[in-house]
């Protein structure tokens, strides 16, 4: 569970002090409202009966108004009076408009304010809104075809969180969980993802003494806990887990005489070893069961190992509940003698006298024998949470002893990795520290949802036991060749598809020194691997596989750059499709080819200083692939790109330029990593935009774009000195181009009158903007500060739904009383550049269809838009733009001169 936490950087009890002592007595308890007066002062307009038309100046900065304005409706000391429930809060800064009153809590000045807060959130209000909310969130999140209304539930979530500030809530809660059960810092800062336990100390100080829980009744500190579990975690049990919190008060307790008390009459050892000597086994070949295994594991020192080139374990709920279903339906088969076959384990053991024979390497099966594992493991504390004492041959097994047991012991990962933690964590019953892992998941999943005491009886848990261990088998092929990493990447793991990842540690792996990976490096390997290449495809902790083949292709083709053209990888660069497991095997080639740069006659594979060097090689060109194509790099103020961000958000997801401009990136970086003559790199690359965006407008698709991409790069990297007019020449190259026509200024004018999709709209308007306000040019300073790139949304001036009122304004305009002619031209004009603004989304969700008048008071208070030139127009020599401020209608001749005027700009921008 990734619990978000407000960092806020004051103490929420001295917010609300503050409030009390400085602003309540002008403010009482009348309606007000919050206008942006200038930077740094905010007025509360409201009015007093007795003195009328008054205000409350409040000289803070926004970040303090926001943390107010958040905190003290969270706890009830500021309640919303009047507000549209059909929209939600987006951007806090639409409180800004004058449109959302508040009034402080009627009781602010009666009673204390820990009193005061503990009332609000224990109201029937309160815990009815919470209750409605929870209950939308799951629904919404599960997204089952039940019988609730799905937009109904949304609407719930979304009002709820405009003003009801859920990260707030997690950390108000979270912070109060701490006390009521008095968790220490190190395992508050484990709770709450921060790693050193002086900031995790910081932070429990910004949400303490908001309620004074000891003076709370027992009633109301059992409510309070339950709200807060509830909202943070979802349950107690969760809650319990990520604490570490004993179960212990919950096992129940059987007298000695109890026929299930002892789990030793099941005599499991003696079974399995008469299992494994019958002759008439229902399959022939070598068959193991899985308590064979677990026999040889406790007696034989057998040692399994999960390779370097392995996986992560990823069986997911749904597919260990399947194998438990299995299991469990063939243990209540009522022949008796029904097994469950769980497909082939390959082990790997060289015939090698230095290797020890004991120990076998999972080629395939590791998924599926972890998933036995942790529901032997779930079988084992479910039994001891019922007080059955375990039979001797599981708590041989299982049972700690210095803090590690025989599966643990046997059952070899690599280290430093989350699921080597997690399984020793699972396994030795240490702290949880990885409550995100998948075996911890599955464990918690088959203890709570699939043997717990209400759905299985205590004798059907020692038949699946037992079942387990005698029933479930394998097929066991071992391997003695030295080619095993062979064997696995031409292979599928069963129901887990090898990622590309997977693939490409496959192959680095198979080409480093046997003599390494023997001798306990792998940890070391392993780490480098992971921080160098894993982490940087990385999105929220989880690993983005999409990324990680759009990088695939993009460095296919870059690696040209490298190539003579007689070479084969380069005839096979120029083969290959956009497939991507044709784009694999020409990465595979790739990779051989640099690991074959460091072989020579004494040495066949990479020695460890080789293998950074290789690993190095990649990063080098992830990063730069980064660099041009995640906003979180180039957006980053303090990244080399940050120079050419403008550029690179208007090529946002177009990978057929991805090589070109790593390439042209490249080409600019000196001997020290830093970004050159960066002025230069922006023409070049903007001749991409140029021709993007011509391409875009004329609504051109089609593969014939994706060669001629490749074609130009062919060009770039067979030329020593490329120059923006160099690139423009390939684009209006017929040779190059092919049957593809660079679009002409008059076919770019016609179309840019016409309707314009949403990306090239928002690519278009974002060019005005940053154009006009860096003095109509593209040169920049290094040091170079623009306005925050935003993703915005879309607004219509004159709306996509037309009122009584607009239909009125309109065809005044006209000069007509049909409404027909109105609802043709609005059709026909809706769409245009004229009639659009890109904005953050705040006033567009507060203006919707309101007459112009109207929505011009929104647009003129909103710090997004009002300072924009798309909104407040400018005019400069021969080219100009309309300043809608200055407005009193808007209609459809403005959205004609309007469109007239962004298409001349846009020429001028982009000229050929």
């Amino acid at each position: 569970m990734n619990l978000e936490i407000w960092k806020i950087g004051t103490n929420v009890a001295s917010i609300i002090n503050e409030w009390q002592e400085e602003v309540f007595p002008f403010l009482k308890n009348f309606s007000f409202v919050i206008i942006n007066d200038s930077k740094d002062k905010y007025l509360f307009k409201y009015n007093d009966p007795n003195a009328g038309a008054k205000q409350y100046i409040a000289t803070w900065s926004w970040s303090k108004l926001r943390q107010n304005i958040i905190s003290l409706i969270a706890l009830g000391v500021l309640e919303v009076v009047d507000f549209n429930k059909n929209n939600y809060i987006s951007d806090y800064r639409m409180i800004l408009d004058g449109n959302v009153e508040f009034r402080t809590n009627l009781y602010f000045a009666e009673i204390p304010n820990d009193e005061l807060v503990k009332n609000y959130l224990l109201s029937k209000e309160m815990t009815d809104q919470f209750d409605d909310y929870l209950e939308s969130a799951k629904n919404s999140e599960l997204n089952t075809n039940t019988d609730y209304d799905s937009n109904e539930e949304e609407a719930k979530i979304s009002f709820f969180k405009s003003f009801r500030d859920i990260v707030f809530y997690n950390s108000f809660f979270i912070c109060l969980l701490k006390e009521i059960h008095n968790l220490s810092m190190k395992k508050f800062a484990k709770l709450i993802d921060i790693e050193k336990e002086t900031d995790a100390n910081k932070f429990y100080k910004y949400f303490n003494n908001i309620i004074n829980y000891n003076n709370l009744s027992i009633e109301e500190k059992e409510k309070i806990e339950e709200l807060a579990i509830k909202f943070s975690f979802g349950s107690r049990e969760k809650f319990n887990r990520l604490t570490n919190s004993s179960t212990k008060m919950n096992r129940k307790t059987k007298s000695d005489d109890d026929e299930h008390k002892y789990q030793s009459v099941l005599e499991l050892e003696d079974k399995i070893v008469n299992e494994s000597k019958q002759k008439n086994k229902p399959m022939k070949s070598e068959i193991k069961t899985f308590g064979e295994l677990m026999h040889n594991i406790k007696n034989n020192g057998l040692t399994f190992k999960i390779p370097i080139y392995q996986r992560d374990y990823k069986w997911n709920k749904k597919m260990i509940e399947k194998l438990f279903d299995d299991i469990l339906k063939a243990t209540n088969c009522e022949k008796g003698n029904e097994i469950h076959y769980m497909g082939t384990l390959l082990v790997n053991r060289p015939n090698k006298q230095e290797i020890d024979h004991n120990i076998l390497k999972i080629v395939d099966g590791q998924q599926r024998l972890t998933s036995l594992i942790i529901i032997l493991k779930s079988l084992y504390d479910e039994a001891l949470d019922r007080d059955i004492v375990p039979d001797p041959f599981l708590k041989d097994l299982l049972s700690n002893k210095n803090h590690e047991n025989l599966i643990e012991k046997r059952f070899l990962r690599v280290t430093n990795n989350p699921d080597e933690e997690a399984f020793k964590e699972l396994l030795a019953g240490k702290d949880v520290k990885n409550p995100h892992s998948l075996i911890w998941e599955n464990f918690w999943y088959i203890k709570d949802k699939k043997i717990n005491s209400e759905i299985l009886s205590d004798q059907e848990l020692f038949d699946l036991t037992e079942f387990l261990l005698t029933k479930v088998i394998f097929t066991i092929t071992v391997d003695s060749s030295n080619n095993e990493f062979e064997i696995f990447e031409n292979m599928n793991t069963k129901k887990v598809e090898l990622e590309t990842i997977e693939l490409i540690k496959n192959i680095i792996m198979m080409n480093i020194e046997d003599e390494i990976l023997e001798a306990g490096h792998e940890a070391n390997i392993n780490s480098i691997f992971n921080s160098k290449i894993l982490e940087n495809f990385k999105n929220n902790k989880k690993l983005d596989s999409a990324q990680i083949n759009n990088f695939i292709a993009a460095f296919v083709n870059y690696y040209q750059y490298y190539l003579e053209e007689n070479d084969e990888i380069y005839k096979n660069i120029q083969n290959v499709s956009n497939n991507k497991d044709e784009l694999y095997t020409v990465f595979k080639e790739i990779i051989l080819k640099e690991i074959g740069k460091f072989k020579n006659k004494k040495n066949e594979k990479m020695t460890n200083e080789q293998y950074i060097e290789l690993i190095n090689f990649l990063n080098k060109h992830i990063i730069l692939f980064r660099s041009v194509t995640d906003k979180k790099i180039y957006q980053n103020q303090d990244n080399s790109t940050y120079v050419l961000s403008d550029i690179l958000i208007n090529l946002e997801k177009r990978s057929i330029y991805t090589p070109l401009l790593m390439f042209l990136v490249q080409k600019h970086i000196n001997n020290d990593g830093e970004l050159i003559n960066h002025n230069e790199l922006r023409k070049k690359i903007f001749v991409i935009e140029n021709y993007e965006n011509r391409f875009q407008v004329i609504l051109y698709r089609g593969q014939s774009l994706t060669q001629t991409m490749k074609k130009i790069f062919e060009k770039l990297i067979g030329n020593s000195n490329v120059t923006a007019e160099f690139l423009k020449k390939q684009f209006n190259s017929s040779e190059i181009m092919g049957k593809l026509t660079t679009p002409s200024n008059e076919e770019f004018i016609t179309n840019l009158k016409l309707k314009i999709y949403d990306k090239t709209f928002k690519n278009l308007l974002r060019r005005i903007n940053f154009w006009i306000s860096n003095d109509f040019s593209l040169d920049i300073d290094s040091n170079y500060e623009w306005f925050k790139i935003s993703e915005g949304t879309r607004e219509h001036i004159v709306p996509q739904t037309l009122t009584e009122e607009w239909k009125k304004m309109l065809m005044k305009g006209l000069n007509t009383n049909d409404e027909s002619v109105v609802i043709q031209k609005h059709n026909e004009l809706l769409e245009t550049i004229g009639n659009e603004l890109l904005i953050n989304g705040s006033p567009n969700s507060k203006a919707q269809n309101k007459i112009f008048q109207e929505k011009n008071k929104s647009y003129k208070t909103d710090p997004n838009i009002k300072d924009y030139y798309q909104y407040k127009g400018f005019k400069n020599n021969n080219l100009e733009l309309m300043d809608l401020s200055k407005k009193d209608e808007f209609n459809f001749k403005d959205i004609k001169e309007r469109t007239e005027q962004i298409v001349k700009i846009l020429l001028e921008i982009y000229s050929i």
